[in-house]
C-alpha cells in the first residue's frame, strides 16, 4: 500500500492488484480518497498464474488506454512464518518459491 501512496504522490495512476480482491478495492478506495485527481483502480490477480497476469495487463491497458506504462511495482510475496529449512514442508517452500519468484517472473515478462 505505501508504494501505492507514494505513486500517487508522484502524480502515477495506480492499479492495485492482489489475491485477495476485497483488500486490493479497499486499498485502491483509500488511494483514491488520498489523493482524488489520481485514478486509482483495483484488481483480483494470483499472480502465479499467468492467465490472470494477462488478464490484469488487460484490464490495465483499458482502464488507461492511450496512456503508456511507466512503472511496474512487483511486490506481490507472502512468507510462511513455519517453514524454515528443518521444519518446512515441501509444499510451504513451493508454495513461496511459486509467489516470490515465479510471480514476479511472470509479473515482469
Amino acid at each position: 500500500l505505501a508504494l501505492a501512496h507514494k505513486s500517487a504522490s508522484l502524480h502515477m495512476h495506480v492499479v492495485i492488484s492482489d489475491v485477495r480482491v476485497e483488500v486490493a478495492e479497499k486499498a485502491a478506495q483509500e488511494v483514491s480518497e488520498k489523493y482524488p485527481r489520481i485514478r486509482c483502480v483495483s484488481f483480483g490477480c494470483d499472480v502465479t498464474k499467468t492467465d490472470e497476469v494477462r488478464k490484469l495487463l488487460e484490464y490495465t491497458k483499458d482502464v488507461f488506454a492511450g496512456k503508456y506504462i511507466q512503472f511496474v511495482g512487483a511486490n506481490a510475496g507472502i512468507l510462511i512464518p513455519k517453514a524454515t529449512v528443518l521444519a518446512g514442508s515441501y509444499e510451504d517452500w513451493f508454495r513461496t518459491y511459486d509467489v516470490n519468484v515465479l510471480g514476479l517472473f511472470n509479473t515482469l515478462r
